[in-house]
């Protein structure tokens, strides 16, 4: 049985916090720490024992979500961060992205949605909220010259099969193992597939493969 995950949640509104500490506590019996979004205090503290993950309302008061994203994130032997956004600021999107977190889900997404965010994150991945992914791309695709509107993905030298597992990344988080099973591919081919999408966009890893198709718009129309 694999060893229970730690949470800590700062959140501005009491009820949300409350409600969600114990709607996580019967769903997937975590251990969850309730807090208040006063947050300067240490960590450990407020969850007993040092969290594995921190779920941050991107909306705390004077951008103290990012404050403490960037702290965590130069701390040792950090906490993994989630970030949860208003549907009702999309501002917040980008700023949310620069922060650093580890994974960001919207108030719009399901309490299953939530706990994919935080297994993915608490396992070293990076996780994306499909409905974030999907405003992503439509906003890369509006905001893009009219040469770009229309890119082919085959510019990029991607093949259909690459753009397609790009998009299981970027939308679902996917592991190779999963795409694998999903795919119906050996998991040999997924991470050839893998390798090969990252020397052809010249970046370092998948989830930075998952952002420069994000900002391109190679994700934003199926292939023809």
């Amino acid at each position: 049985m694999p060893p229970q995950i730690r949470l800590a949640i700062f959140h501005g509104n009491p009820l949300f916090r409350e409600c969600l500490t114990w709607a996580l506590r019967a769903y997937k019996e975590y251990d969850v720490a309730m807090t208040n979004d006063g947050w300067q205090g240490e960590l450990a503290s407020a969850a007993g024992e040092r969290p594995d993950v921190v779920l941050v309302d991107a909306g705390l008061s004077n951008s103290a979500a990012f404050a403490m994203v960037q702290k965590l994130g130069a701390s040792n032997d950090r906490p993994r961060t989630i970030l949860m956004i208003s549907t009702a600021t999309p501002d917040l999107i980008e700023s949310c992205l620069k922060a650093g977190a580890d994974g960001c889900v919207l108030d719009d997404d399901t309490l299953m949605d939530l706990c994919q965010a935080i297994e993915s994150v608490g396992s070293g991945r990076s996780y994306c909220s499909p409905n974030l992914a999907s405003r992503l791309f439509a906003r890369s695709t509006a905001a893009a010259p009219p040469t770009r509107a229309s890119v082919d993905p085959r510019e990029y030298r991607l093949t259909r099969r690459e753009i397609e597992i790009l998009r299981l990344i970027a939308e679902r988080d996917l592991s190779n193992k999963q795409i694998a099973r999903e795919l119906r591919l050996s998991i040999y081919t997924v991470k050839n597939h893998i390798h090969s999408i990252i020397e052809k966009l010249a970046v370092e890893d998948r989830q930075s493969a998952v952002r420069h198709a994000v900002r391109q718009g190679i994700l934003a129309d199926p292939v023809s």
